[in-house]
């Protein structure tokens, strides 16, 4: 049985979400990339893990494209709030989005809307983030 590919790595999946979308805003993927790489076999090595041979590195290198190519072939709804806004709008429109009381970031309302509008897509980064 192989390895999960993502073993070591203790942050939730929206972050690493937005990770990659930052990294490709940035247009640092290929540096992101090799920066994750090197952390997941760091997190590996400190746990007493293996770290990833080259198969396991392609087979990330992929996953990392297929969530890059998630942004061309499904529009992600944009929760957009004025620059005009003043603190008592913007803590109106929080409160509506997150009326659970948790804190949400940018990650957190993306899997969110995957949750409700692709659940399909959203178990596919899940399984794709836990190998």
């Amino acid at each position: 049985m192989a390895k999960p590919l993502f073993e070591g790595v203790d942050r939730p999946v929206g972050n690493l979400v937005s990770e990659v979308i930052e990294a490709k805003r940035n247009n640092e993927t290929t540096r992101f990339r090799r920066e994750y790489i090197r952390r997941l076999n760091e997190a590996n090595e400190n746990r007493g893990l293996s770290k990833l041979d080259y198969e396991a590195e392609d087979a990330m290198e992929e996953g990392i494209n297929e969530l890059l190519n998630l942004e061309t072939t499904y529009n992600i709804p944009i929760l957009s709030i004025s620059n005009k806004a003043d603190e008592e709008q913007t803590s109106k429109i929080f409160i509506r989005v997150n009326s659970g009381g948790t804190k949400l970031n940018e990650g957190d309302f993306i899997m969110t809307l995957f949750s409700v509008y692709e659940p399909a897509t959203r178990q596919k980064i899940e399984d794709w983030v836990r190998g």
